[in-house]
C-alpha cells in the first residue's frame, strides 16, 4: 500500500476521527435526553431505562448490518451516494419530540414495554440508526485510503468510544443543568447537520485518496472454508467458532451493564445518575482495548475478576447490602474487569479490515442479546435479579484461561468430565450446608448466611483454573442459594416481577410485621397482632405529619398518588371517599388482598377506588376541583419521580383541589435535598407552604414502627394552613425565589444531590 505523507496522513486520520467522535457524541447525547422526556411519564423505574438501552441496542444493529451489507454488495462510489440519501433523510424529522397523540395510548393497566418501544422508534428511530452506522462505515472507508495504518482500522474506534464517553458524563453535568430539553432538542438537530457534512467530506477523502480501485468488490477473499485467512497458523478459529466467540464476548459486558445497573439501583444505593457510571466504564473498556497502542488485559486480571466475583456472589445470595462503602465499590470494580476482559478478547479475536463491518455487526448483535436477556427475558425467566450474578458466572467462564506460556493452564481432555461433575459437587455441598445449620439450630444465627455459603463458595473457587468450570460452579451455587435461603428480610411470602422491578411480601424475621419490599426499599408495613384494625406505621404514623394532617383538616374527597400497602386508607372516615392512583398492578394486587394487607379492606371511607396507570396522566383525566385532599406519596426504589414536582405538576395538582384545599408532598429521601425544590417551586406559584421534619426518633420509636419522614403541605391561601400550624410541629416555609424553577422542560438533579452526607 502506498505511504501518504505524515501530513495528509494526519489530517486525514484527524476528519475520519472527527467525524466518528461527533457521531458517537451525538448518540449518546441523544440516549439521556430522549430518557429524561421518556422515563418520567413511567414512574422513573431503572426498567425504563433498561427498555431504552434495548431499543437503543437494536437501533444500533439495524445501523450496523446496513454498513455490512452496503459495504459487502455496493461499490464505495455508490455506497457514499446511498449513505448521502440516508443522512438527509432524518433532517426532515428534527428536532426531536414525542408526539401529543403517542402519549394518551399509554395504558396504564398493561406493560408499558411495548409502548416505550413506538415512543422512541417515533422520536430518534430514524436519525439514531443513520448515525449509528457511522463507525462501521468510517472505519471500512478508511481501511480502503492510502493511509498507512488503513491496514488496522480498528484504533478508529476508541475515538468513537471517547466521544460517547464524553457526552455521556457531558450530559448530567453540563447539558442537564444549562439548557431545557427543547433546546437540547434544537442544538442536536445543528449537531447533526454538522455531522452529515462530516461524513460526506470523509467519503470525498476515501474517494480521492482510495489505494485500490473505486469499484472492487469488498468481498472474503483470502478466506478459506473454515473461516481462517488462507496464509493464517491451522490454530485460527474457524469461521462459525470465531462468530459465536463474538457474540459471547459482546454479549457478557452488556447484559452485565445492565445487571450491575439494576441491581446497584434497587438494592445497594438509589442514587440519581447512577447508570451513567457503569455505561461510562463499559465505554472506557473500548477505549483501552481498541486504542492505536491498547491496554488490553493480563490473565491476572481475570483471576482477580473472579475472586471478587465469587464474593458478590455469595453477598448477592445472602441479600446483604452492608456495608455500602465496600460493597458498592466491589460491584463497579467486578464489572470493570469483566467488561475489560472481555472486550480485550474481543479485540484479539478482530479479523482482518475486509471483515470489518461483520465484526461489528456480530458484536453489535451480542450487545442486542445482552439487552433483551435483561430487559424482556429476565423479568419473566426469574423471580430477583438473577440475571446478574448469571452474567457474573458467565464473565468468570469466559475469561482466559491462564499463562498460555504454562504447561499446566492448558486444557486436559481426560479431565473434562469434571466440567460436568465439579458443579454437581458445589451444589451438593451447598445444599448440605445449608441444611445442616438449619438442623444444628444456627438458622437464626448472624453467621449462618456466611456458614451456608461461604465454604461451597470456596469449593466452587477451587476450580478457577478452568474458567467453564468454575463459571459452572457460581451458576449452581445461586441456583441452590435461591431455592433454599429465605434471606435476611424474612420469609417470602409472595414475590412478582414485572417492568416496574421486584415487589417482595415478607413476614420479618422478628415475626412483628408484614411487609413489602420494591427492591431493598421498604413500602410499607403491617403488624401481624393487629391485622383486624387499622394502624397505619412508618411514615404514616399517627404521631407524625400525616396523623397531624388527617386529624387537623376536614375533608370529604381525597386522593393519594402512590398505594404502597395503603396504610394511609387507615385515617379514612365514614363520610370521606378515597381515591388511590398507583402505577404499578402488582402492588394494587398485594396490597387489595387481605391474605397479605388489610388496610384497604379495614379502611371504614364511604368509598375507595383505585386508579392505574402514571399519575399525571391520569389526574389530567379528572374534573378540576375535585378533591379537598391530595397526598402525593410516590416513589421509584427510594426517589420520588421528579416530573411529579415541577411547576405544571404542581399547577395540575391545585387544579384538581376545591377552594381551600391542600396537597401533601412526602419528600423524604436519603440523596435528594428536595425541600428546596418544592419550596421555590410552590412560591413561583404564589402558593404558601408548611414542612414537618419528622426525623428525630428515638430507637424505640422507630423499633415501634414509626419510621422519619420529611412532609410538605401547601395550599393557596396561608390561613389553609392554620390548622397544621397550631399544633407546634409544622414550621412555615419562607423563600425569596431567585432558584431555577423545575419545570417539564428542565430539571437540575445534580444541583439537590446530598453530596456531603
Amino acid at each position: 500500500m502506498a505511504q501518504a505523507p505524515a501530513p495528509r496522513a494526519r489530517g486525514l486520520e484527524a476528519a475520519f476521527a472527527l467525524a466518528l467522535l461527533t457521531s458517537a457524541t451525538l448518540l449518546f447525547a441523544v440516549q439521556p435526553m430522549v430518557g429524561k422526556i421518556l422515563l418520567p411519564i413511567l414512574g422513573g423505574t431503572p426498567a425504563v431505562w433498561n427498555a431504552c438501552m434495548v431499543f437503543f441496542q437494536l437501533a444500533l444493529l439495524a445501523g450496523y448490518s446496513y454498513a455490512h451489507l452496503s459495504s459487502r454488495y455496493l461499490p464505495i462510489k455508490v455506497q457514499v451516494g446511498v449513505h448521502a440519501v440516508l443522512l438527509a433523510t432524518p433532517l426532515l424529522l428534527l428536532p426531536i419530540a414525542l408526539p401529543e397523540y403517542w402519549v394518551s395510548r399509554l395504558d396504564g393497566t398493561a406493560d408499558p414495554t411495548v409502548w416505550l418501544l413506538g415512543a422512541l422508534a417515533l422520536t430518534v428511530g430514524l436519525p439514531f440508526t443513520v448515525a449509528s452506522a457511522t463507525s462501521p462505515l468510517l472505519q471500512r472507508w478508511f481501511s480502503l485510503t492510502d493511509h498507512p495504518d488503513a491496514h488496522s482500522p480498528y484504533f478508529l474506534y476508541a475515538a468513537s468510544n471517547l466521544g460517547s464517553l464524553v457526552a455521556l458524563l457531558g450530559y448530567p453535568f453540563v447539558l442537564e443543568p444549562l439548557f431545557p430539553v427543547a433546546t437540547q432538542s434544537r442544538y442536536w438537530s445543528i449537531g447533526y447537520g454538522v455531522l452529515c457534512v462530516l461524513i460526506l467530506a470523509c467519503g470525498a477523502l476515501t474517494l480521492g485518496r482510495r489505494a485500490q480501485p473505486v469499484d472492487a468488490p469488498v468481498g472474503e477473499e483470502g478466506v478459506d472454508e473454515e473461516g481462517a485467512p488462507d496464509d493464517a497458523p491451522a490454530a485460527v478459529l474457524s469461521l462459525s467458532r470465531q462468530r459465536a466467540w463474538w457474540l459471547l464476548l459482546a454479549f457478557i459486558p452488556s447484559s452485565l451493564m445492565l445487571g450491575v445497573t439494576t441491581f446497584l439501583t434497587t438494592d445497594i444505593a438509589s442514587i440519581p445518575l447512577l447508570w451513567v457510571l457503569p455505561l461510562a466504564l463499559y465505554l472506557l473498556t473500548f477505549v483501552l482495548v481498541f486504542a492505536k497502542k491498547p491496554i488490553r488485559p493480563s490473565w491476572r486480571f481475570g483471576r482477580a475478576m473472579s475472586l471478587v466475583a465469587t464474593l458478590l456472589v455469595v453477598t448477592i445470595i445472602i441479600e446483604t447490602i452492608h456495608p455500602t462503602w465496600l460493597l458498592f465499590p466491589g460491584h463497579i470494580l467486578v464489572f470493570f474487569l469483566a467488561a475489560w476482559v472481555a472486550h480485550g478478547r474481543l479485540a484479539d479475536l478482530a479479523p482482518e479490515p475486509e471483515r470489518l463491518t461483520e465484526f461489528f455487526f456480530f458484536m453489535s448483535l451480542g450487545g442486542v442479546l445482552g439487552g433483551v436477556f435483561n430487559a424482556l427475558v429476565a423479568p419473566f425467566a426469574f423471580d430477583l435479579v438473577w440475571e446478574y450474578p448469571i452474567a457474573l458466572a458467565l464473565a468468570c467462564a469466559a475469561r482466559p484461561p491462564g499463562d498460555p506460556e504454562r504447561e499446566e493452564w492448558r486444557p486436559e481432555p481426560r479431565r473434562r468430565q469434571l466440567d460436568v461433575g465439579w458443579p454437581i459437587v458445589v451444589g451438593v455441598v451447598t445444599f448440605a450446608f445449608v441444611q445442616g445449620v438449619e438442623t444444628v439450630g444456627l438458622a437464626t444465627s448472624p453467621f449462618s448466611p456466611v456458614l451456608s455459603f461461604g465454604v461451597p463458595a470456596l469449593v466452587a473457587y477451587a476450580s478457577v483454573q478452568r474458567p467453564a468450570r468454575f463459571g459452572a460452579g457460581l451458576i449452581v451455587l445461586c441456583a441452590v442459594g435461591a431455592l433454599t435461603f429465605s434471606g435476611p428480610r424474612g420469609e417470602a411470602i409472595d414475590v412478582r416481577r414485572n417492568f416496574f422491578g421486584v415487589l417482595r411480601t415478607t413476614d420479618d424475621p422478628s415475626g412483628r410485621f408484614r411487609v413489602m419490599f420494591h427492591g431493598s426499599t421498604d413500602h410499607g408495613r403491617q403488624r401481624l397482632s393487629s391485622r383486624d384494625t387499622c394502624e397505619p406505621l412508618q411514615y404514616y404514623h399517627r404521631e407524625g405529619p400525616m396523623g397531624d394532617l388527617f386529624t387537623q383538616t376536614q375533608a370529604r374527597d381525597l386522593a393519594v398518588v402512590g398505594l404502597g400497602t395503603g396504610s394511609l386508607a387507615c385515617y379514612a372516615r365514614p363520610e370521606q371517599r378515597w381515591t388511590f392512583y398507583e402505577i404499578d398492578p402488582d402492588v394494587l394486587a398485594v396490597a387489595s388482598d387481605p391474605a397479605y394487607f388489610t388496610f384497604l379492606a379495614n379502611a371504614r371511607a364511604e368509598s375507595v377506588t383505585h386508579v392505574l396507570g402514571d399519575a399525571r396522566l391520569q389526574l389530567g383525566r379528572v374534573p378540576d376541583a375535585s378533591y379537598d385532599v391530595l397526598a402525593i406519596d410516590a416513589f421509584s426504589s427510594d426517589a420520588i419521580p421528579t416530573h411529579l414536582m415541577t411547576r405544571e405538576a404542581l399547577a395540575l395538582y391545585f387544579d384538581k383541589l376545591k377552594p381551600g384545599g391542600l396537597l401533601a408532598m412526602h419528600i423524604s429521601n436519603r440523596v435528594f435535598d428536595l425541600p428546596p425544590v418544592l419550596a421555590h417551586t410552590s412560591h413561583a406559584l404564589g402558593l404558601h407552604s408548611a414542612i414537618r421534619d419528622d426525623r428525630s426518633l428515638t430507637v424505640e420509636e422507630i423499633e415501634d414502627g414509626h419510621s422519619p419522614s420529611i412532609w410538605m403541605v401547601l395550599a393557596r391561601e396561608p390561613g389553609d394552613l392554620k390548622p397544621l400550624l397550631r399544633t407546634g410541629f409544622w414550621q412555615r416555609v419562607r423563600t425569596e425565589g431567585g432558584e431555577h424553577v423545575w419545570t417539564d422542560d428542565f430539571s437540575n438533579v445534580t444541583s439537590v444531590i446530598r453530596w456531603g452526607d
